[in-house]
């Protein structure tokens, strides 16, 4: 059910894009997932922004992880952990991938802060990953004593 967490955290505020001290833009996942528009003050045309295809891998995997939960197969176990460290990778390319986009020349001051559901699904797929890893570990383990005919400890 950590995958239902995750998918919830999807709506909430992922990036703030500010202007100085001027808030331009707050997007959660599903408006980066699905592209977005940030609407000018001024006569300016809209900005338009495009799906990112991090997000939306993100999303995919969190999806299937959930899916994958109510599944009962061999190897779950493993397929949710690929999942989730694929669904952080996702996440942290994702952060490097925004932070290479600022504009750094100029004279305006563009600022890009994360929000609370992207710092909320990072730690959710980091925490699963965690949590599957051991689940394997222990999984070994037991498999291991149960070749050599001794109780696991």
């Amino acid at each position: 059910m950590s995958f239902a967490l995750i998918i919830i955290c999807f709506l909430l505020p992922f990036v703030t894009v500010k202007c100085g001290n001027y808030e331009i833009a707050k997007m959660n996942g599903i408006h980066l997932a699905t592209g977005t528009q940030i609407e000018a003050d001024s006569d300016e045309e809209p900005y338009n922004i495009n799906p990112d295809i991090f997000i939306i891998s993100s999303m995919i995997l969190a999806v299937a992880g959930l899916i994958m939960a109510f599944l009962k197969f061999r190897g779950n176990t493993i397929a949710s952990l690929i999942v989730s460290v694929l669904g952080l990778a996702a996440l942290v390319y994702f952060y490097f991938h925004i932070r290479k986009d600022i504009p750094s020349e100029g004279s305006m001051v563009i600022i890009i802060s994360m929000g609370t559901g992207y710092y909320l699904t990072t730690i959710g797929f980091l925490l699963n990953s965690l949590f599957f890893g051991y689940q394997l570990s222990l999984k070994k383990e037991i498999f291991e004593a149960e070749t050599r005919n001794i109780e696991p400890e």
